[in-house]
């Protein structure tokens, strides 16, 4: 008959086992379970333990080769970061080629930096090598305005599973705007004159979103983002300016209340009631 093998109990851990068992917690509980008993604190208070949490809490930067252990290194930069105390916030570079254009607008979203350069938007996603994963070449001349919108919201919009997704607008000299994501794209041309601004939020008519852009030709023309309105998506155009619209807003608070403002030095509500009954008649026609 074999000897049954000896029980094993937390103390017997050793610091990578308990490491691993560390992805469960966080710095308090580490802490918590260091206050236990002198075997645990000895375990909890190994460099894997808190090389795991100090990853886990700042992905992007990089663990200082210091004679400080890393749970010093640890609790000096919690406090340095609750301080606002920072010597060099830097963490990743990206060199552009410098033959290029310079980059004329700048997003962030989420992991991902969007950049425009002339006619041309690249998207680079953030790491401790910032890598560039899109680039979209669907104009001909420069751009003016970019925005994120969510994807569902749109009609390249096909499965639930990218229902988390974003896709990119952009307006151009080139009197168009685009709609894109991950190769899939759409142009909307109405303007006469070069596109300047797009609406910072898709307006909301409780039917579908509207997509509001202003250019040269001092109007605002609405787009509808239903996927049934493929073939006429430009549902109305807003007059009232008699400059280049500069800006366009929609309230948070209220998704059908769109104010613009142009180089006219006005600025102006657009009321529900505005477009609303154009194009309640528009989407009669068959």
């Amino acid at each position: 008959m074999s000897t049954p093998l000896p029980g094993r109990t937390l103390v017997d851990l050793n610091g990578d086992a308990l490491a691993h068992c560390a992805r469960h917690l966080g710095a308090r509980d580490v802490a918590s379970l260091a206050m236990a008993c002198r075997p645990l604190r000895a375990a909890a208070y190994c460099d894997a333990v808190w090389y795991h949490l100090y990853r886990g809490q700042w992905p992007f930067q990089q663990v200082p080769r210091e004679a400080l252990g890393i749970r010093e290194l640890y609790i000096r930069r919690h406090t340095e970061v609750h301080q606002m105390k920072f010597d060099d916030p830097l963490s990743s570079i990206y060199y552009l080629d410098p033959t290029e254009l310079t980059p004329s607008h700048l997003m962030l979203d989420r992991n991902g930096v969007w950049f425009s350069q002339g006619p041309v938007v690249k998207r680079l996603r953030l790491g401790l090598d910032m890598e560039l994963v899109e680039t979209y070449r669907t104009h001909s001349a420069r751009i003016t305005c970019m925005r994120l919108f969510p994807l569902i919201d749109t009609p390249l919009h096909r499965s639930d599973a990218h229902r988390n997704e974003k896709a990119l607008v952009t307006s151009s000299t080139d009197r168009t705007v685009r709609l894109c994501w991950k190769g899939q794209s759409r142009c909307y041309k109405g303007h006469s004159g070069p596109v300047t601004a797009l609406a910072d939020k898709l307006l909301d008519d409780g039917e579908c979103k509207i997509l509001a852009t202003g250019g040269e030709d001092c109007t605002i023309r609405l787009w509808s983002m239903n996927t049934r309105a493929k073939k006429h998506p430009l549902i109305s155009t807003l007059h009232g300016h008699e400059k280049t619209l500069s800006h366009l807003s929609v309230a948070w608070h209220k998704s059908s209340l769109l104010v613009s403002s142009s180089k006219d030095t006005k600025v102006i509500e657009h009321r529900r009631k505005l477009y609303l009954k154009y194009y309640i008649n528009r989407s009669n026609i068959v």
